[in-house]
């Protein structure tokens, strides 16, 4: 079930990114840009423009990874849930971990 719904966000964001949203990359890195600005006010534009150059490069991939990384792990948490319930049919053991009193 992980695998779907890991499947179904990867094709929304690219569609999102490419088709409904296509200057996201772009906002990202704006984003990036500005909070390195903050954190180095220092820095050269020539700096700036290399890590720009940069993090076009790896952005999307970024999210792309980031998208899988947290569908794993939601699969892993729901798995290991779903694992303790079904070990013994002990449901008291969903309760305890959820505290639902």
């Amino acid at each position: 079930m992980q695998r779907v719904s890991g499947i179904i966000s990867i094709v929304y964001f690219f569609i999102f990114a490419n088709y409904i949203e296509p200057e996201f990359a772009k906002q990202v890195m704006d984003a990036q840009m500005t909070e390195a600005i903050k954190q180095n006010p220092n820095m050269s534009s020539a700096d700036l423009e290399k890590g720009r150059e940069m993090g076009q490069k790896f952005v999307m991939p970024m999210l792309y990874g980031g998208i899988i990384v947290v569908n794993l792990f939601l699969g892993f948490i729901i798995s290991l849930i779903a694992g303790l319930a079904m070990k013994k049919n002990n449901f008291w053991i969903l309760l305890c971990i959820f505290d639902f009193s």
